[in-house]
């Protein structure tokens, strides 16, 4: 067995995996740009040749909604800010908070030193009191970005007949 033989030619490949990549992404995003344009969802390819297949192109959009809570904090009730966000506790220092806690008359400040805190946002908790109306869109101007992700899927068309 030829090992170097053998990189060089996984080298050569994984080159034109990369190019082939390019291209079809190149290519993908032609699509998208017209399916845009033209305000296309799919469109199907009819088989050219006896041994070609039809390909059905779709277009899908799925939006990405990042909260901030800290804006949530500003904009939300005390009770509502504490239903959608998730805040998670981290101990820095154990032996540290261990020997402060063994100490009479701690001070909160103190032991916060040995705390980080995680905020994380509850999008489920956000759908469902917006669905019920405990909150409402003003309620969450200001406080999210939201981002389109559009993709192409090509696959055999599957005839109705």
């Amino acid at each position: 067995m030829n090992v170097k033989r053998l990189i060089k030619d996984a080298f050569a490949i994984k080159q034109k995996i990369d190019s082939f990549s390019a291209m079809y992404s190149e290519k993908i995003a032609e699509i998208k740009e017209y399916f845009d344009a033209n305000n296309v969802r799919s469109m199907v390819a009819e088989s050219e040749t006896e041994n070609d297949i039809e390909l059905e192109a779709k277009k899908s959009e799925r939006i990405i909604i990042e909260y901030f809570p800290e804006k949530l904090k500003e904009r939300l009730d005390k009770e509502i800010y504490n239903e959608v966000v998730i805040k998670r506790y981290n101990v820095n220092d154990m032996p540290g908070l261990i020997k402060l806690l063994k100490k009479h008359g701690v001070n909160p400040n103190d032991f916060k030193t040995f705390i980080s805190t995680t905020e994380v946002v509850d999008k489920d908790a956000i759908q469902r009191l917006y669905e019920s109306g405990d909150i409402g869109k003003n309620d969450l101007k200001g406080c999210f970005s939201a981002k389109v992700v559009k993709s192409i899927k090509i696959q055999p068309h599957k005839n109705d007949g």
